[in-house]
């Protein structure tokens, strides 16, 4: 029986990213009592992530949390972490999984399109996260089951020995927020969870019986327990729809030129990279044969330009005619990730500058590698630190290491003509 592609050989190493500090030290944690003799390097980065990808040996289970939440929306930087460790030639050889607590068809199918090659729940019962923790670590391929309402009602009615009614969930959200159970009693019925003050009363003191057993009397334990049947419920649950994000091609190509250094931060393959520049430049030469207009082009314009110029690069690519619809999606698909791959990569360098110098590093070794005969990159460093100690390291100063990429950046410039 051969070992699956990019099986971790020698001592397990595991690289964990999520972008809350206070988060990342319980995954770390978690994971270090898991598997002790686990070599654990961490990072709130995601720039960092990519970097110490390239540099980690083949195997190496990458770790990464989806979701950021915030007042406004629910994003998920860690399926496109985890897309472009998959996609770059330069980390392909990692094994980039998630580790969260949606586990949702919705979100277990994007992290698989993504290029996940497996899933830890970030569950409740820590019994069962250690188990899939210790095996996905030994290389084994862990997803979770694609729940429903049916697996729901199953389980719910496998632990708690009483079948799931709809009209459940709005008394556990009442009885998880705590308070006195009889002044909730009316928003019940008002939203059709009980016929009646008393019937409501009643339906709370039945699913406090189901969620606290002995402890139904107590409104601590009552809030906790109910805390967890929502967690459970809302974990199995669609994500919110996410509006198609958006990114600037003029404004991803000027940064490009500003910082060359960022596609390397981006994780951008030398492919995107260069359909990203012509795309702009021929945009821009368009424009500059027409009369000027005032103000910022409409979004109608703004798409039909990038059509036009994709269609363009498809007939530069020596796409046939049949197929040329085909590859004007491809081209425009492939430029819409990378410039939110681009953004990013920006929003994690200011706050991230090591991981950006490190970056910058690995893009200067690879346009000197390039210059060379013998195409030998050899092991390049600055300040004794090799790309992959310089994204986490916390000793240098920002000052320092953002003068670093300037520099960089202006000699990549400089070579680029």
């Amino acid at each position: 029986m051969t070992d699956p592609p990019n099986r971790p050989t020698g001592a397990p190493h595991a690289i964990v990213f999520d972008s809350n500090l206070d988060a990342l030290a319980r995954r770390v944690a978690a994971l270090r009592a898991a598997v002790p003799d686990c070599e654990i390097t961490a990072t709130s980065s995601r720039n960092a992530v990519l970097m110490l990808g390239r540099a980690a040996a083949p195997g190496t289970t990458v770790l990464a949390d989806l979701c950021v939440t915030d007042r406004f929306s629910l994003d998920r930087p860690g399926e496109r972490l985890i897309e472009r460790l998959a996609r770059h030639p330069a980390t392909s050889h990692v094994r980039p999984l998630a580790w969260s607590a949606h586990v949702g068809p919705d979100v277990v199918e994007g992290v698989r399109r993504a290029g996940g090659v497996g899933f830890v729940g970030a569950t409740l019962r820590r019994e069962r996260e250690a188990d899939e923790l210790r095996r996905v670590i030994a290389g084994e391929t862990v997803w979770p089951l694609a729940p429903g309402p049916e697996d729901w009602e199953a389980w719910f009615a496998d632990a708690y020995g009483a079948p799931w009614s709809a009209w459940m969930e709005p008394i556990l959200v009442r009885l998880a927020g705590g308070g006195e159970r009889r002044s909730v009693a009316t928003e019940l019925v008002a939203v059709g969870a009980a016929r009646s003050a008393n019937h409501a009363g009643a339906r709370m003191r039945e699913v406090a019986r189901l969620v606290a057993g002995e402890h139904s009397n107590s409104p601590t334990v009552v809030a906790d327990r109910a805390s967890v049947v929502l967690a459970r419920l809302a974990a199995r649950r669609p994500l919110p729809e996410r509006p198609p994000i958006q990114a600037s091609l003029e404004q991803g190509a000027e940064s490009l030129r500003a910082s060359p250094s960022l596609a390397v931060a981006a994780g951008l393959t030398a492919p995107e990279v260069d359909d990203l520049v012509v795309l702009d430049r021929l945009i821009r030469e368009q424009r500059a044969s027409q009369p000027p207009a005032a103000g910022a082009p409409p979004a109608d314009r703004v798409r039909a330009e990038r059509q036009w110029a994709a269609g363009r690069l498809a007939l530069q690519h020596g796409a046939h005619r049949d197929d040329v619809d085909e590859v004007i999606a491809g081209i425009l698909t492939r430029t819409d990730a990378a410039l939110v791959a681009l953004d990013d990569a920006r929003d994690d360098a200011h706050t991230h500058p090591a991981a950006h110098a490190a970056a910058a590093l690995v893009a200067l070794i690879e346009a000197e590698g390039e210059r060379r005969a013998d195409g030998d990159t050899g092991t390049r460093t600055w300040r004794g630190r090799t790309p992959s100690s310089l994204a986490i390291d916390d000793e240098l100063s920002a000052a320092e290491l953002r003068d670093f990429v300037t520099a960089v950046d202006e000699r990549l410039t400089r070579a680029g003509g």
